[in-house]
């Protein structure tokens, strides 16, 4: 018999493979609700525990919820599928045709604070990370 967390677990691996190509589209209301309520802005990304952040990027002029979700491949054109939603939290897979996958966790503290979680593979390289998003101000 499976384990319920298992079971879970193979039941979003399947959604992540089965995301496919495309563009994209937020499935369930709740997850675009969640990103688009945060501030658009200048956010500033630390590494969570001190050290190098070993994110793409140190700073995202937020426009898009949409780039909070792929840092590690920027303005690439991917496809997105929404894996879970709840109050405060998403989780997305996302796909980059010839550059690589990712899977981001998305912790929303409040309108000004996010907590990012985020691994896969860019450009055949392995990558993750954990980062804390602040709101700095106007880009």
């Amino acid at each position: 018999m499976m384990k319920k967390s298992n079971a879970k677990w193979l039941k979003y691996t399947a959604l992540a493979f089965a995301a496919g190509t495309g563009s994209f589209a937020f499935a369930q209301p709740a997850g675009n609700a969640l990103l688009n309520s945060l501030n658009k802005g200048m956010w500033e990304l630390r590494s969570v525990g001190g050290g190098p952040s070993r994110a793409a990027q140190s700073r995202i002029c937020l426009g898009s919820p949409t780039k909070l979700v792929q840092i590690q491949h920027g303005n690439a054109k991917c496809t997105q599928k929404i894996l879970s939603v709840k109050s405060d939290r998403i989780t997305v897979h996302y796909s980059c045709p010839g550059l690589g996958q990712g899977l981001t966790n998305i912790r929303k503290e409040s309108r000004r604070v996010i907590h990012i979680d985020s691994q896969g593979v860019r450009n055949g390289s392995p990558f993750n990370f954990s980062v804390e998003g602040r709101l700095k101000g106007r880009c």
